[in-house]
C-alpha cells in the first residue's frame, strides 16, 4: 500500500483534531484542566522532572480521549442499534482515559490544599506554623545518596562501614536556638525486609572520625537516662507501626501504650 505524503498525514491529524474539539465536549473539559494544570506548574515553579511527568500524563489522556472517541464513532457504524456487546467496548474505551488520567491526580498529591493554604481561616497562619516545627537537617554531597553505584538510598541492601556516608547534622528548634546544635556524623541505611521499600530508615552514627565521639543532647528530655549517644536511628516507620501493610505489625503498635514500663526500662 502506498504511504500518505507527510504534509497529507498531519493535515488529516489536524483535521480530525478539530473535529473532535467541536464534537466531543469531554475533550474540551480535558483541555481546559490541561490549561489550568499549566498554569499551576508555572505558579507553583514545579521542577523540570515534575513537568516532564505532567506533560506525558497529559499528552496520554488527551491520545486516549481522542482513541475514544475515534472507537465510539466506529463502533456506531458497525451496531447502529443498541447491543450490549458494544455498550462494554464503549465503557472499556472510556475506562482507559479514566485509568490514564489517575496518574495526574498522583503527582499533584504532595501539594497542599488549596482550599485550606489559601482560606483566610489558616493562610496567615501556615507560614509561621511551618518555622515554628523542630527539624533535623542532613546535608551531604547528593552521590552519597543516589549515585547508581555508591549511593545508600540506590543500592539499599549495602550494609557495614563500606556503606556508611559522612554528612552534616543540624538540629534546629525555632523556638530555643540554643537547643539548636550542628555535629558531623555519618549516615548508613537501617533495617532489614524493609530496605528497598519506598522509604528507609536511616542511622546516624558518631565517631571521631567525623568530630564527637558521642552526640551529647538530650533527645528524651532531660530527665532520661542516657544523655550522650552512639547512633540515633531515623525510624521510618515500615515495621512495628500504624502505616505497615502487614496486619501483625500494626496489631503490635503500640506508639499510646506501656509508656510507664518504657520509661522504667529507661531508669
Amino acid at each position: 500500500m502506498k504511504s500518505r505524503p507527510l504534509a497529507k498525514s498531519l493535515g488529516a491529524a489536524w483535521s480530525g483534531c478539530v473535529v473532535a474539539w467541536r464534537n466531543e465536549r469531554n475533550l474540551r473539559i480535558h483541555c481546559a484542566f490541561a490549561a489550568l494544570v499549566a498554569a499551576a506548574a508555572i505558579a507553583l515553579r514545579l521542577s523540570t522532572l515534575e513537568c516532564c511527568l505532567l506533560v506525558l500524563t497529559v499528552g496520554l489522556v488527551l491520545s486516549l480521549e481522542m482513541m475514544n472517541t475515534a472507537i465510539e464513532g466506529l463502533v456506531d457504524l458497525v451496531s447502529p442499534e443498541y447491543h450490549e456487546l458494544a455498550g462494554a467496548v464503549k465503557d472499556f474505551a472510556a475506562a482507559a482515559v479514566a485509568l490514564a488520567a489517575a496518574p495526574a491526580d498522583i503527582i499533584r498529591q504532595p501539594e497542599m490544599d488549596p482550599e485550606v493554604v489559601d482560606s483566610p481561616d489558616y493562610s496567615a497562619e501556615m507560614t509561621p506554623a511551618l518555622k515554628s516545627i523542630r527539624s533535623l537537617s542532613i546535608v551531604t554531597d547528593p552521590d552519597n545518596l543516589f549515585d547508581s553505584s555508591a549511593g545508600i538510598l540506590t543500592n539499599t541492601q549495602g550494609r557495614g562501614i563500606a556503606w556508611e556516608r559522612p554528612v552534616s547534622v543540624e538540629f534546629i528548634d525555632p523556638e530555643n536556638h540554643e537547643a539548636s546544635f550542628q555535629v558531623d556524623a555519618g549516615l548508613r541505611m537501617h533495617g532489614n525486609g524493609s530496605r528497598g521499600n519506598p522509604k528507609n530508615s536511616l542511622r546516624l552514627l558518631f565517631r571521631g572520625a567525623y568530630g564527637a565521639k558521642k552526640l551529647g543532647y538530650p533527645l528524651f528530655g532531660t530527665d532520661w537516662v542516657a544523655q550522650r549517644f552512639n547512633t540515633v536511628v531515623l525510624r521510618a516507620q515500615n515495621a512495628n507501626s500504624w502505616t505497615s501493610s502487614r496486619e501483625e505489625d500494626r496489631r503490635v503498635t503500640t506508639f499510646l501504650q506501656d509508656t510507664f514500663a518504657k520509661d522504667s526500662q529507661g531508669a
